[in-house]
Order: C-alpha cells, then sequence, then structure tokens
C-alpha cells in the first residue's frame, strides 16, 4: 500500500499508532525515501531535534535526528544498546505531546545499530 507522503502530519497523544509496536521497515520500500523527508520538514517546522515514523502515523521503526539547522539523519530498524548502568536524569519534551516536559532517566551512553538513509549500517 502506497504511502501519500504529502498527507503526513505530526500526530498527537492519544492516537493509536503512537501506542501500537512499531514494523520492522522494509529497506527497498518506494516509499521510504519520501517518508524520510517530510518527516524532516515535519521535525523543522516544529522546531524538533528528533522524530520517530509513528509520530507521522507511519508504524515503522524509524527515526530521524537533527544535525544542523535544515539536516537531519535517518535511523532505520535501530537496535539500542545501553553502554552504561548509570542513569542520567534530563528533562525532555515531545512534539507528540506539546507543551509537556518531564525529568527522564536514561542510560548515560549507548549505541545505536541501525541503517542510514542510503540503507548502508551504521553505528553510533
Amino acid at each position: 500500500m502506497a504511502i501519500d507522503t504529502a498527507s503526513l502530519h505530526l500526530l498527537y497523544y492519544p492516537s493509536d499508532v503512537l501506542r501500537a509496536r512499531a514494523e520492522e521497515v522494509d529497506l527497498a520500500d518506494p516509499d521510504l525515501a519520501g517518508v524520510i523527508d517530510r518527516m524532516v520538514e515535519l521535525m523543522i517546522a516544529h522546531k524538533g531535534i528528533g522524530l520517530a515514523a509513528p509520530q507521522v502515523g507511519v508504524p515503522w521503526r524509524l527515526f530521524i535526528t537533527r544535525e544542523s539547522e535544515t539536516e537531519a539523519r535517518a535511523w532505520i530498524n535501530p537496535v539500542i544498546e545501553p553502554l552504561d548502568t548509570e542513569l542520567e536524569v534530563e528533562e525532555e519534551g515531545c512534539l507528540s505531546l506539546p507543551d509537556i516536559r518531564a525529568d527522564i532517566r536514561r542510560p548515560r551512553a549507548v549505541s545505536i545499530n541501525a541503517a542510514d538513509a542510503d540503507g548502508e549500517a551504521v553505528q553510533s
């Protein structure tokens, strides 16, 4: 089923897709590049620093992070593993929960293994 990428928009809680388990992305999906491009547009327009595909109604294991004012990086089918057992607390917000900020505990360091927008393996 083709995705109309132009119709993708930011979804807000309690949208069902935000609660569902995301599916693995087929790197050969013809809509992948368009979904990523639209996600970047929406993230920048909403002044975000990251955005996950379910936040735009696509139930994929895909998120993007802002690299600069106009560029972003795609993380497709990411596997995130903690590298440190020590947790740190940082205040965070979420574009799908506007005007809400909270202290979130996360590992001090993680590794991410994923594919990038070109389907190449990346690690951070």
